[in-house]
Formats: C-alpha cells, sequence, structure tokens
C-alpha cells in the first residue's frame, strides 16, 4: 500500500492560514514511511525555526500521538518512520505575507526496520 499527499495548491505556493490534517493507516502489521523528494518541499521557515508554517507528524490518529517531528524550510527530511499502522499529519499556515511550494509526501506500507 502506497499513497501521496500534497500541501493545497500544490506545485503552486500555498495560501495563507490552513490548518489541514490527514490519517495515515496501514495494514495491520505494518509500519509507515513517509519521504519527500528535494525540490517538492519548501515550507516557509522564519528564524530556522518551525514557528509558523510546518508539517507535523505523529504516530496515532490524534495530535494526542507520539510526536515525530515539525518540518519547514527548503530542505527535505530524512525519510521518516512512523512504528505503528497508523499516522496523523497536520499541515498549518499563519496569515504572514510569506508561502511557498509546500510539499508532496509520498508513503508506504513498510515492515519493521528494528534492527536494521
Amino acid at each position: 500500500m502506497s499513497g501521496t499527499l500534497t500541501s493545497p495548491d500544490f506545485p503552486l505556493n500555498y495560501g495563507f492560514e490552513h490548518d489541514c490534517s490527514w490519517i495515515i493507516t496501514v495494514p495491520t502489521g505494518y509500519h509507515i514511511l513517509i519521504s519527500f523528494d528535494m525540490g517538492d518541499f519548501n515550507i516557509h521557515s522564519y528564524n530556522q525555526s518551525c514557528a509558523w508554517d510546518y508539517l507535523e507528524v505523529r504516530a496515532g490518529t490524534t495530535v494526542k500521538g507520539k510526536s515525530i517531528g515539525n518540518f519547514c524550510g527548503a530542505t527535505p527530511p530524512s525519510p521518516v518512520y512512523v512504528r505503528g499502522r497508523e499516522s496523523w499529519l497536520r499541515f498549518v499556515t499563519n496569515k504572514d505575507n510569506m508561502n511557498n511550494k509546500g510539499f508532496r509526501a509520498m508513503y508506504k506500507a513498510i515492515r519493521s526496520l528494528a534492527g536494521k
């Protein structure tokens, strides 16, 4: 199982004041690997922080799940491994006058990376 998620209006610049969320669910016994390609990831960052616009990834299906990380900037993160069969992603933008291309994320169901 695999799929793709994109920020609003991708590959054009995203708009202001977005708060979008997605849930990825893969079959029992699998985990999730999320990857980003160079050129398909550009989320406005402020002073090298993800305080204004960001992509948040958590294990589970809600904001209460274990945080995997918040991502922003022009360099895509390394592939993101989510242990478990569900992941919650949230893309937030502020009302600032800066916006960028956003992201395209590819995800796939994989067996455990334990021991690799």
